[in-house]
């Protein structure tokens, strides 16, 4: 289904942030330390699921299929990846990328915004009863003036400041878009929109997707082709991950190997590449 290079490749990465992650779980940090080393355990349980799905097991007894069967599931494999990914992009804008404290201080804040307003949204929907639901109108409250008091309220973007000064729900926990934040990360922004585009169409079941895989079977050369370029990407987004949390906790370094660090650069380059111009 997909070369040894990428399995073996998704192996190391995958072994190496299970062993840092489950390391540095218990060491003392601030609320950006604790949100980081989340969002990695995250990716890992993600990679956890991605490697049942690069090393498929032959499946019996269930009624309706082959005896014996084993299953090339292209779809779940982008739908996974593309998770990775976003959550690598939240792990950088949150707790990574170089800004002031003041601006981590504010994303931070318009982070809980976020989850305050979604939490109401659901629960009013519903017509909850629940008192966790008057609590978090409480908290609302308590937080619309931090965040207009705060010397950053300023920099929002017109369209957040507008739903904000609306009394609207934010449409987005980030201030920055996706491509922006990948391009701060130092992957080039064009190749980012075409990966994640393409991840994506198999999230929402779009034209593309569906096309695709009705052109493919599982013995087909081009499965492998779709198949192991989704892996690599799931690859180098979870190494990322890992890569960015030993800048908030250095002793991770000490769970990681040579291999390791020549993935990171190999992937580092790949990412950074204007991909037009070289295949111009």
């Amino acid at each position: 289904m997909i070369d040894q290079d990428t399995r073996a490749n998704f192996d190391t990465v995958l072994v190496t942030a299970i062993h840092v992650s489950q390391a540095l779980e218990k060491l003392p940090t601030d609320r950006v330390g604790e949100i980081a080393s989340h969002l990695v355990t995250q990716n890992v349980v993600t990679g956890l699921s991605i490697s049942l799905l690069i090393h498929p097991l032959q499946r019996t007894g269930i009624p309706g299929l082959p005896a014996t069967f084993t299953v090339t599931d292209l779809p779940s494999l982008c739908i996974l990846t593309r998770g990775v990914v976003e959550t690598y992009l939240t792990l950088f804008y949150l707790a990574i990328q170089p800004i002031s404290i003041a601006e981590r201080e504010f994303r931070l804040l318009w982070w809980d915004w976020h989850e305050v307003n979604e939490r109401i949204w659901s629960l009013s929907r519903i017509g909850s009863k629940a008192k966790g639901l008057e609590t978090f109108r409480k908290k609302r409250s308590e937080l619309r003036p931090s965040i207009t008091k705060h010397p950053n309220y300023s920099c929002l973007p017109d369209r957040l400041m507008q739903e904000f000064e609306q009394k609207r729900p934010p449409s987005d926990a980030v201030l920055m878009k996706k491509a922006e934040i990948a391009e701060a990360a130092g992957i080039h922004p064009d190749q980012f929109r075409v990966l994640y585009k393409s991840l994506s169409q198999y999230a929402h079941a779009q034209p593309v997707a569906v096309s695709t895989l009705l052109s493919l079977s599982a013995t087909s050369p081009e499965i492998e082709l779709h198949f192991g370029l989704a892996a690599r990407y799931a690859t180098s987004y979870l190494l990322f991950s890992v890569r960015d949390l030993i800048k908030i906790f250095p002793q991770g370094r000490n769970f990681t190997d040579e291999k390791f660090w020549k993935l990171v650069a190999i992937w580092s380059a790949v990412h950074k590449a204007d991909l037009a111009k070289v295949q111009r």
